[in-house]
């Protein structure tokens, strides 16, 4: 039982990071685009 909330809790808080992770990835890459754009 114990070990099952571990897992849950473990694995919510990674997908939050790969979330984080991504979406900075994401805003970047934007931010790239829209600088080229500008030019």
């Amino acid at each position: 039982m114990i070990q099952g909330v571990l897992f849950i809790m473990a694995a919510g808080f990674l997908l939050g990071v790969v979330v984080v992770i991504i979406g900075g990835a994401l805003g970047f890459v934007k931010g790239i685009i829209d600088f080229f754009r500008g030019k």
